[in-house]
């Protein structure tokens, strides 16, 4: 580290001019001009509740409540955690992957609510298993449709924002 920090102190860059920060507007100045752009405009809006409800009530009990449902209802150890965490892993790079192969251009959102459903569906049965190979299979499905999901969410937020808003 140190060696590192010393070769750091040779390097020479030209440091861009700061803008003034009276010519920025303030934190809360950005944040409400955001919300009233997103609150304008219908698609952007119905997005962006799509992408809240998938995280909140989908991807993010699914996250945090795992380690709890394989100790509680599994009866399971950490080194079973660590099968039904890895297989999430797993399918969320077989998913990812796959939705940058299939690149969906036409019906994202058709895609998207109907994955949601299939997503929601796949939780409830998740929730039915009782062993611990079971449950790696379903979390499997579980990761591939979750950047199915998210992805083509994120990239039709980003696709219908302005490119100064998007940040």
């Amino acid at each position: 580290m140190f060696i590192g920090a010393l070769c750091v102190q040779f390097v020479r860059t030209n440091k861009p001019t700061k803008a003034k920060s009276d010519d920025l507007p303030g934190f809360w100045d950005q944040l409400k001009e955001g919300f009233t752009y997103l609150w304008n405009s219908t698609l952007l809006k119905a997005l962006f509740i799509i992408a809240i409800v998938v995280n909140f009530f989908l991807s993010g009990p699914l996250f945090m409540g795992l380690p709890i449902f394989v100790e509680g209802f599994l009866d399971g150890s950490a080194l079973d955690y660590s099968y039904v965490q890895g297989g999430l892993t797993f399918g969320m790079i077989v998913g990812s992957i796959m939705m940058g192969v299939i690149n969906l251009r036409r019906k994202r959102g058709s895609y998207a609510l109907f994955l949601m459903a299939a997503q929601a569906l796949v939780i409830l049965s998740f929730s039915q298993t009782n062993t611990i190979w079971l449950a790696v299979v379903i979390i499997i499905f579980l990761g591939v449709l979750n950047p199915s999901v998210n992805i083509p969410l994120i990239s039709m937020i980003q696709e219908y924002t302005d490119t100064d808003k998007i940040g």
